[in-house]
């Protein structure tokens, strides 16, 4: 009873404080406002108390009913303090002399709609006349406000919360600050009076409406943070997911951050407990503050209005009840009026899994509120939030329920066929996750994707794309053989872990497509996969569009009646309704269908680690092709078991999406990861060829491109992950998982030493001399050359023991370079009589040598090209762990 007796604790001391805001103000040590606003706070937390406490009674316990009807009226009154604080805070300051102050039981005037507002130090102060002005002030506040956001993110996910709260309640008193002065503003260019009550709402512009609205709840979201902060930090519990993220270095939080801002909105990164302690049951009807999302084309030729389920059923004479779910089936969704069939189809193939595996709640998990069985539910409030996964981490994504609709109330969006006509129910679970994703995609206007991108989305699940070859004669690298993709595919759906769409491809003729009752550049949900016992390979599958589908053989319209039996196809139901379900042979599924994606369960491989990071555009070469060793890489050390098990490990590595590709800009960043064996966990790999390349990825512009590989036994224990960039140009984000079989660690190589000294040269004639002349000047040739001596040369003094030396020389791609190091007192260097203590070899445009650990004395360093009177400039770059060290050039 300890957490109920410190509830009743704050709950004096609230209704002290309410008390104490109606003394004389000359004897308060606050401003009224200030003290209601404490007030309210106090409350609140009392009702998170006796939240925690209702959670250890059991369902038919007395106390129950009593204690939840207790925080209902608590929270009510809470809010309502709030409210007086704010319209306190207005009077305090010379705003609204006319609003009725109402005490904390009886309604009062609505000035800000359920914005729960508080400011750092008591009321925040208000903007002076210059503010005043315009709307610049307003705007410029806002953009410091979001300034600080960020940096409150960024502790909020690192869990330094005390640094979170600070800096959020910073960010809600800034917002304020900017809904003061923007009402302001607008109120003085000419309020409205209405019954004696000054209304600022009521003279404000409908654009100034629209970015208070956001600013509102932008407000509200932030102080609702801060109190799941408070609670977080009262009770020090965290989901394994939140243990998991609570493990991410400052930089990737930055990334996190960074890749949150899409499409001029923010999702923040998923949280369980923010989910289950929302409030779903807002004062007042839940408004998007974001606005109403932009409709597609198709949505407008045929658009009436933004209509609530309420509103629907009044049009649609034939439904009863507003349900979220009435049945989870791939059967009943149909894609309408919105170019997200790959999404759709990914939504079919989940909730078919959902449907098989009965208690694998892949889709219906994904909808909050729910109930005490985890169930989603109708909210009447109108608000829903949505985990969805994007940018390298599951996001969070609010909507209300107001959907598109015709003039007869028909929905304009992807729903299921309970909507249809003569149906009775309106079920919501199918435009309320399109509504989320076409949010986080930017709206309704969605230019396309594949349904690996979107399937990763909805679930979280790996994706992999199967390449069919192009001629079977001649199989690159990156296709798999027809034969290997069935055994692959029909492998796959006996598993239960792995979801499978197909798509045509755009170089398919619409015509091509229509003669076969299929739509080029088109995916399918793949439902079933079987092998007849005539051994024919036949594909389930399922048009997004609930319509025309497959018609020729093993199609609804051909298939025998014995194989009906067999193949669970009514055709004679098929000809009365089109479902857009039909069987198809293996092999022509490999003609027309030649896009197939996987997306397989993450349980699958029980050990994972993920990384986040940037590459920005000025980290290492445009074109790596010669040299990768300023581009990202990381290393995988298996355990002794992974060795001895041949562990297999994917590597995902995922591209962070900008705002740009999300409106339909077409992809800058061609992303590649390779792989090489490595001899140390610290090393860093420098070629992108050579014989410790055991994998080659190709580049590619989707969001995803999977890595599959089996260790070979010792030699594998450790491993480089190496990411290349093709035409590198802009910044970009990106989110390497890796999932094993066995235990691992993945880390990152050392950091290279410090950059003691550039050297800059060139290889070049002397005069008017040719490379046959004895006058090469400085290009001299390779060391068995007998102009050798003429190559650019340093002398090098080491002053200190064990001082350890690397160098770099970067060149024209059409010139083979290469270093030798020796320890010598000779002043210039014509033949290598000496031991080698550095010997590059030749690689063309780059070569590096090892790190080299070097005692006291006298060295020197010789950069040659392969061909004596090979022309062009060069830069050399000499690391060292130590400062005692000189250097001059053998002139």
């Amino acid at each position: 009873m300890a957490v109920l007796d410190e509830a009743f604790g704050l709950l004096k001391d609230s209704k002290m404080l309410e008390g104490k805001a109606s003394m004389d103000p000359s004897l308060l040590d606050q401003s009224p406002s200030a003290i209601i606003e404490q007030s309210a706070d106090k409350m609140f937390e009392a009702c998170y108390l006796m939240k925690q406490h209702l959670r250890t009674l059991s369902q038919g316990d007395n106390n129950r009913h009593i204690l939840e009807k207790n925080i209902t009226e608590y929270e009510h009154k809470a809010d309502l303090l709030r409210q007086r604080a704010v319209e306190l805070d207005l009077m305090e300051h010379g705003q609204n002399q006319n609003i009725f102050v109402a005490s904390s039981t009886t309604p009062s005037v609505t000035i800000f709609e359920d914005t729960h507002l508080h400011s750092v130090d008591g009321p925040a102060t208000m903007p002076n006349a210059s503010d005043r002005t315009d709307g610049n002030a307003a705007t410029s506040t806002a953009e410091e406000a979001k300034k600080i956001f960020a940096i409150a993110i960024n502790y909020d996910e690192n869990k330094n919360i005390d640094q979170a709260i600070d800096n959020y309640v910073n960010t809600a008193g800034l917002y304020l600050k900017a809904v003061k002065i923007l009402q302001e503003t607008d109120n003085n260019n000419g309020s409205i009076q209405r019954g004696g009550i000054e209304t600022s709402e009521s003279s404000i512009s409908l654009e100034s409406h629209k970015v208070l609205a956001s600013w509102k709840q932008r407000i509200e979201e932030i102080l609702d943070r801060v109190e799941e902060l408070k609670k977080l930090k009262h009770n020090g519990e965290d989901s394994e997911h939140e243990k998991q993220e609570s493990n991410l270095t400052s930089y990737e939080l930055d990334v996190l951050v960074r890749s949150s801002q899409l499409t001029s909105r923010v999702f923040l990164p998923w949280s369980d407990k923010k989910a289950k302690i929302y409030d779903f049951s807002p004062p007042q009807k839940f408004v998007d503050p974001d606005g109403k999302l932009e409709l597609s084309e198709k949505q407008k030729a045929d658009f009436y209005k933004w209509a609530r389920p309420e509103e629907v059923m009044g049009m649609r004479s034939s439904m009863r009840s507003v349900k979220m779910i009435d049945k989870i089936s791939p059967y009943t969704i149909k894609q309408h009026c919105v170019s997200d069939c790959s999404f759709i189809a990914g939504l079919c193939i989940s909730a078919a899994y959902e449907k098989r595996l009965e208690g694998r709640r892949l889709v219906s998990s994904l909808i909050y509120p729910q109930d005490s069985n985890g169930t989603p539910i109708y909210n009447p409030q109108g608000v829903y939030m949505v985990k969805l996964w994007l940018n390298g981490v599951a996001r969070q994504v609010i909507v209300d329920d107001y959907l598109p609709v015709d003039n007869e109330g028909r929905l304009l969006c992807s729903h299921t066929d309970a909507v249809e006509e003569n149906k009775s129910n309106l079920e919501m679970w199918v435009p309320i996750l399109e509504k989320a994703y076409m949010k986080m995609c930017g709206g309704y206007d969605f230019p396309g994707s594949n349904s690996g991108v979107d399937l990763f989305s909805l679930t979280g699940w790996i994706p992999e794309k199967l390449f069919l070859p192009e001629d079977s004669n001649d199989i690159k690298d990156f296709e798999t053989p027809i034969e290997r993709c069935w055994e692959r595919v029909f492998g796959a759906s006996s598993s239960n872990d792995c979801l499978i769409t197909m798509a045509t491809s755009k170089d398919l003729t619409e015509e091509q497509a229509s003669s076969v009752g299929l739509h080029t550049d088109h995916a399918y949900a793949v439902l079933k996969i079987m092998k007849s016992s005539n051994g024919t390979r036949l594909l389930q599958l399922k048009n997004p569009w609930a319509r025309s589908g497959w018609n020729k053989t093993y199609s609804a319209v051909e298939v025998d009646a014995n194989s009906r039996r067999k193949l669970d196809c009514d055709a004679d139901a098929a000809a009365e309704c089109d479902g857009g379900v039909f069987w198809i042979t293996w092999t022509d599924a490999t003609i027309y269908l030649r896009n197939i994606h996987m997306s397989w369960n993450p349980e699958l491989l029980p050990f994972k680690n993920i990384s986040h990071g940037l590459w920005k555009a000025e980290d290492g070469p445009k074109d790596d092709l010669f040299y990768v060793s300023d581009n990202p890489q990381f290393t995988i050390t298996f355990s002794k078991d992974a060795v001895e098990k041949n562990a297999t490990v994917w590597v995902l590595l995922s591209r962070h999406v900008t705002k740009q590709e999300q409106k339909g800009s077409e992809a800058e960043g061609y992303l590649a990861a390779d792989v090489h064996r490595i001899k140390n966990s610290t090393q860093r790999v420098y070629y992108p060829d050579g014989d410790s390349c055991i994998l080659t990825g190709g580049y590619t512009n989707n969001q995803h491109n999977l890595i599959r590989y089996d260790a070979n036994g010792p030699e594998d224990r450790l491993l480089s992950i190496v990411l290349r960039q093709y035409n590198k140009s802009i910044d970009l984000g990106f989110t390497l998982s890796c999932y094993c079989t066995e235990a691992f660690r993945l880390g990152r190589p050392a950091k290279e030493m410090a950059l003691y000294r550039t050297l800059r040269g060139k290889w070049e004639l002397r005069g008017n001399s040719h490379r046959h002349s004895l006058e090469i000047g400085s290009a001299g040739g390779p060391p068995h050359s007998g102009s050798f001596g003429s190559n650019p040369q340093w002398k090098i003094k080491v002053l200190e023991e064990n001082t350890k030396m690397q160098f770099k020389c970067k060149a024209g791609k059409n010139l083979a370079i290469n270093m030798v190091l020796v320890k010598t007192t000779r002043k210039r260097i014509h033949n290598l009589h000496e031991q080698l203590l550095i010997d590059t070899g030749y690689r063309f445009g780059f070569s590096v040598s090892n790190v080299v650990s070097l005692p006291p004395g006298m060295y020197s360093l010789v950069a040659s090209t392969t061909e004596v009177g090979g022309i062009g400039s060069f830069v050399l770059q000499v690391l060292s762990s130590s400062e005692q060290i000189e250097i001059s050039e053998i002139v």
